[in-house]
């Protein structure tokens, strides 16, 4: 889009070969910001813009909140630049630099309006700008320099998706096997995957590169899992099964089991990264992981109150919101359709173009 100002002819948009990017240096198709791996066009727009004296350039699109404008320029003298939107008479600037030569940024707006982007030469001479922008969606970046995403099974149930809140995909851990169920360790970096392959029964991934760590088979088919409060290891069971099954994370070794006396229907790590409960269809069991043994049985729940810590009973119903549920219930977030909440890092965006291994 472009206007004139007071009369003012607007800037000329010169040739993609122009020799005018050697003069400060033409921008290679790889400079933009690792974030534009989360945008929709596969290929960024690339201009070369000459200014005249008290002349300006203008990009102009619509954007909403869960979109992004991942933008890089490289002028050959300072230039003013601003992002703005008009607001009935009103001219609002998320973004201003008054002074200002090169800039590799992502914008995220938080409102749905018609953003320019705005360069405007104050000098006496010409002035040359090379531009590159994309627009995409994703969300701003955690404290952490994470995104928030959510995983979920694709179509055929046979592989994870890792998705943007915008439902944009980031990365797939390719499984290959049908999947029952998958838990997310607390730190959100592994990720335990439960199939119906007897030969590769519990599998283990690495979330940032979506790689295969550990790889396990299982005498019955594993129904869900719980990772202790330390994330050094991952409890194994079936509903169908009085089988307990333990594995270290970081040693991938050999998995211990445990001989319950009764059937689990879900586990629960408590907060104490020593304790594991297991609910069964009667009482809740409190077990140590290591050593690997039942340290409780009719087993009271640590539920905060306040300053207070109170024993319950897991079985007791509870009222919150008021909706009657079991204090200690399965939990399969992961099956559902909005799938399991989880974080991904944006240094692994880079990474998550590739294939990762999985269980073949």
């Amino acid at each position: 889009m472009f206007r004139g100002i007071n009369g003012i002819i607007t800037s000329r948009i010169v040739g993609f070969m122009i020799v005018l990017g050697v003069v400060y240096g033409a921008m290679p198709a790889s400079a933009l910001s690792k974030t534009s791996l989360l945008l929709l066009q596969k290929t960024e727009e690339q201009i070369q813009v000459e200014l005249a004296n008290q002349d300006y350039h203008e990009i102009c699109k619509d954007l909403k909140p869960g979109q992004l404008m991942n933008y890089q320029f490289h002028s050959s003298q300072k230039l003013a630049f601003n992002i703005h939107y008009h607001q009935g008479t009103q001219t609002v600037t998320p973004v201003h630099h008054p002074k200002i030569a090169f800039q590799e940024k992502v914008f995220y707006p938080d409102s749905e309006q018609t953003f320019c982007l705005m360069w405007f030469n104050p000098h006496a001479t010409r002035v040359n700008i090379a531009i590159q922008y994309r627009i995409g969606f994703g969300t701003p970046p955690t404290e952490d320099g994470s995104l928030e995403v959510f995983l979920k099974l694709d179509e055929q149930k046979q592989n994870i998706r890792i998705v943007g809140t915008s439902n944009q995909s980031l990365a797939t851990i390719h499984v290959g096997e049908p999947i029952h169920n998958f838990v997310l360790n607390r730190t959100q970096d592994r990720l335990v995957v439960l199939t119906s392959s007897r030969s590769n029964s519990v599998l283990i991934y690495d979330v940032p590169t979506q790689k295969l760590i550990h790889s396990f088979a299982q005498k019955e088919i594993p129904r869900f899992a719980a990772f202790s409060a330390d994330d050094r290891w991952v409890a194994i069971a079936n509903e169908h099964s009085s089988r307990l099954a333990v594995l270290a994370i970081g040693e991938g070794t050999a998995i211990r089991e445990l001989s319950l006396p009764v059937l689990p229907l879900a586990l629960d790590a408590s907060d104490d990264p020593k304790f594991l409960m297991v609910r069964s269809e009667k009482e809740v069991l409190q077990v140590t992981w290591n050593p690997l043994k039942i340290s409780e049985r009719q087993a009271k729940l640590p539920l905060l109150f306040g300053d207070q810590t109170l024993y319950v009973d897991p079985t007791e119903m509870c009222f919150a919101h008021g909706v009657p549920h079991p204090l200690f219930t399965p939990k399969h977030d992961s099956m559902s359709e909005q799938g399991l909440p989880g974080k991904f890092p944006t240094s692994a965006l880079l990474m998550a173009s590739k294939p990762s291994e999985g269980a073949r």
